[in-house]
């Protein structure tokens, strides 16, 4: 009995020793630990498991797939290798074999939250948006604290063009685990594409909290900057932005959310140079987050250079062709380089895998007068843009314009709703559009000179 014994320990340290090296980086130990777990206990799935993680942590993910359904065989009520099956096959691109997995693991546990963040993340890979969207809240509902459903949630609804959806779930992401540094990347872009003011939330006093106490931890001190940048970036104060994300990266050099958020303030002082630099960093840290890469693009189109920013934006779609905000951005640029006809296919594409963007409509409605001319379609999708984002800026200068315009028909014409479109524009619009503000007080007082309110 004593040998027996003192067999099944070694092997189970075995494991423990696998595990450990996995952790630590050192995949030579690990990959000899597993596999002498697997030939001690080849009936027992915990070993394959183990063998798995290892071979999938090494890269050799076919091979995990293999152990992770060894595992699966030997035990039918194990979840942890169904769903780790899910995992590996979405890391090797096969979405529907890793649906499959998911329902799997989801037979032997229907509320298995991981299970049905996998199965979300493979229904959004296939096209099925709102049963991608079913599955997240249900691994929400599973799983209250976890931040990866938010944080899928939130993307979810970001590809959609929901950003104001978007930004509540990842802020929520972002308060469950101030340290998931996809979800504050994420929360960082959304904020940049709504421009909206938040409050301050009480992970964000919590992390400020934390930053200022006696003795704290550079990461602690790093987060801490990262939300005073967050602030100053809400309220357009790009230099003091610039300044706490500038300290968050010294604090924290690993953190590629820090590196891009520096870039969108330095990219809105008109330092694209430094805005590219701090990107290219970022995308060093994640050089397979297509966001960065679709980020660059964005400061190309700043700075004028429409080549680079279409090869960037090109190279976005060709690793994620359902990146809606890449396709939107391409349009951007082809019409900006008088491709009108290929800024209008961009430009659909994104309303196709986004319906509720409100910009892509708007600019749909740009071109159509550009290539039409018909007025009526215009005025319609600035209304549709409009009903889906009442705060688009662009829209309210764009329809008002139109229903004062004398050129446009008499029966689209509006001078009392023009006034209203034109003056909300002045409300919304940021102080330094010297452009947009002169045109809207130009149409206004022609207005008053032409139809004179009583």
């Amino acid at each position: 009995m004593l040998l027996v014994s003192g067999a099944v320990a070694a092997r189970a340290d075995e494991m423990t020793d696998a595990l450990a090296a996995a952790r630590r980086g050192d995949l030579t130990t690990a990959l000899a630990r597993s596999e002498a777990a697997v030939t001690a206990r080849p009936k027992a799935a915990v070993a394959w498991n183990v063998r798995a993680y290892v071979l999938s942590v090494a890269g050799r993910r076919e091979d995990a797939l293999e152990a992770y359904g060894k595992a699966a065989a030997l035990d039918p009520a194990d979840v942890l290798s169904r769903t780790n099956r899910a995992s590996v096959l979405l890391a090797l691109g096969r979405p529907d074999e890793a649906l499959a997995a998911a329902d799997d693991a989801l037979r032997v546990r229907p509320d298995h939250a991981r299970a049905l963040n996998h199965r979300g993340v493979a229904l959004e890979r296939l096209g099925r948006l709102d049963e991608a969207r079913g599955a997240y809240r249900a691994a929400i509902r599973a799983a209250p604290t976890d931040p990866l459903a938010y944080n899928n949630l939130g993307a979810l609804a970001f590809r959609r063009g929901v950003d104001g959806a978007a930004s509540v779930h990842f802020a929520k992401a972002v308060e469950l685990d101030p340290t998931f540094e996809a979800a504050s990347l994420n929360a960082a872009l959304a904020l940049t594409a709504t421009a909206t003011a938040a409050p301050a939330s009480a992970a964000e006093e919590a992390i400020l909290a934390a930053g200022r106490r006696a003795g704290a931890s550079d990461a602690a001190r790093a987060r801490a900057e990262g939300v005073l940048g967050d602030r100053a970036t809400r309220e357009r104060r790009w230099s003091e932005a610039k300044a706490h994300y500038q300290e968050q990266v010294a604090l924290d050099p690993q953190d590629a959310a820090a590196f891009n958020n520096l870039a969108v303030a330095e990219d809105q002082l008109g330092e694209a140079r430094e805005a590219l630099t701090h990107l290219g960093a970022a995308v060093e840290l994640r050089p397979t987050d297509p966001t960065l890469r679709n980020n660059m693009g964005v400061v190309h189109v700043h700075r004028g250079d429409y080549a680079s920013a279409e090869a960037a934006f090109r190279e976005v779609l060709r690793t994620d062709p359902a990146f809606h905000r890449a396709w939107h951005n391409l349009g951007v640029v082809l019409g900006a380089r008088g491709d009108r006809a290929g800024a209008a296919a961009a430009f659909r594409q994104a309303a196709a895998l986004a319906p509720a963007d409100a910009s892509t409509l708007y600019n749909l409605a740009v071109l159509a007068r550009e290539l039409s001319g018909d007025r009526a379609a215009e005025r319609a999708a600035y209304e549709r843009a409009l009903e889906l984002d009442p705060g688009l800026v662009e829209a309210h200068l764009a329809l008002g314009s139109l229903l004062a315009d004398p050129s446009t028909p008499a029966a689209l014409r509006d001078p009392v709703r023009a006034r209203v479109h034109l003056r909300r524009f002045l409300e919304l619009a940021y102080a330094d559009d010297a452009v947009g503000r002169r045109q809207a007080q130009d149409w206004l007082a022609w207005l008053d000179a032409a139809t004179p309110t009583k």
